[in-house]
């Protein structure tokens, strides 16, 4: 469960509050279909606050094919925990929900120095789809 921001609450005015849902590694084994032994995994939420950029209309050439109306480009910061675990890798969709409403991020890459991660969390950015 992620708890209230403690540290700083007047971004809740401001920004978005989302919550990205992480598939991450387990910490047992388990057996698949095929009989073979692979590590378990669960949903981590992940706290981000993101703000949408730009008008929805605006952006429209910039939309992946695809991609409709209801889709918003956001961007934003990680913030509980600040950086992603080793095994995601970017680009990737998320299970996401967004001031209580279910959807989909779909995130992409974002160059940023390691240093740069441990004081202000993992940038991150992308697409924010409707379910």
């Amino acid at each position: 469960m992620v708890r209230q921001s403690y540290f700083l609450p007047h971004l809740d005015k401001y920004l978005l509050k989302v919550i990205l849902y992480v598939e991450v590694t387990g910490d047992t084994l388990t057996t698949d279909a095929l009989g073979n032994i692979v590590p378990s995994t669960r949903k981590q939420p992940f706290l981000c606050y993101l703000k949408e950029t730009g008008v929805k209309e605006d952006l429209r050439q910039q939309r992946p094919g695809g991609m409709g109306i209801a889709q918003s480009y956001m961007k934003g910061y990680l913030v509980e925990p600040m950086t992603f675990p080793p095994g995601v890798v970017l680009p990737r969709e998320f299970d996401a929900e967004c001031n209580g409403k279910k959807g989909k991020f779909s995130a992409m890459v974002h160059n940023q120095q390691p240093w740069e991660r441990e004081y202000t969390g993992t940038k991150i950015e992308g697409w924010w789809i409707d379910n």
